[in-house]
């Protein structure tokens, strides 16, 4: 995600460096980069054309058209993620009240979502020989959790890089699992979308994103609010470690 590179940036270098400066630029206006061109952003940060095409590729964008795509995807995922705390009441109510909704949320997905294809899925983490995992933006921190897990099964599991720019060598008995909680990836990641449906692997979509047409095997998880998405999808995940655990 762009403000996780910025931050890196912006926690490493030192006073008066002009990549820091141009981090802190995007970071303080980056609700309204998306609605820049290059020329205004130059100028803004005080540096020709030419730097602010050397800053994006020192962030790891291939063009600038893509170090903007990543802004826009940053500010829309800030207009979806309201608070769940609401300023009007205090703490012990706060409280109550997610907890309550959590609860609703939660019962409606255990219901709702397919058991068949969770022990399914976990059957196929279970007997693959290396598990790869891709996720972008919030999510990439559940790919990390889930390594970290399965890193006490003695299941390998390899997290694909966020641009796709290595070659992986994939075996028969090789997984890919993708995540994407709302869909946002195939919103405005087509390339990489294209990208990973020409993997040849056995592939799987976990997402809270109802209408998705990625690959064969696909667990959807139901959701009554999408404001608790993030928080379900990260529990259908503990679930499935915790089939795991008990079925090696």
């Amino acid at each position: 995600m762009i403000v996780d590179k910025l931050n890196d940036i912006i926690n490493s270098y030192g006073e008066n460096h002009s990549l820091k400066d141009f981090c802190i630029y995007v970071k303080d206006n980056i609700s309204e980069i998306s609605n820049m061109n290059i020329n205004q952003i130059a100028e803004g940060c005080y540096v020709s054309k030419g730097q602010i095409s050397k800053y994006v590729r020192q962030l790891g964008y291939d063009s600038f058209a893509e170090f903007k795509t990543d802004c826009k995807s940053y500010k829309d995922s800030l207009i979806r993620k309201t608070p769940l705390f609401n300023k009007r009441k205090n703490l012990t109510q706060n409280i109550y009240t997610v907890t309550e909704n959590y609860e609703q949320c939660l019962n409606y997905t255990i219901k709702k979502i397919d058991y068949l294809k969770l022990e399914q899925l976990t059957q196929d983490m279970l007997s693959c020989h290396y598990m790869y995992l891709y996720g972008h933006g919030d999510v990439r921190g559940n790919c990390y959790d889930i390594q970290r897990e399965l890193k006490y099964l003695d299941i390998s599991v390899i997290i694909l890089d966020e641009k796709l720019s290595k070659n992986y060598e994939f075996h028969e008995n090789d997984i890919l699992i993708v995540l994407s909680t709302n869909g946002q990836l195939f919103r405005y990641e087509r390339r990489k979308i294209k990208k990973l449906k020409e993997m040849n692997v056995n592939k799987w979509l976990i997402t809270c994103h109802d209408s998705l047409v990625f690959c064969k095997q696909q667990l959807y998880i139901p959701s009554n609010n999408i404001q608790y998405n993030e928080l379900i999808m990260t529990y259908i995940l503990n679930i499935l470690i915790m089939n795991l655990q008990i079925s090696v």
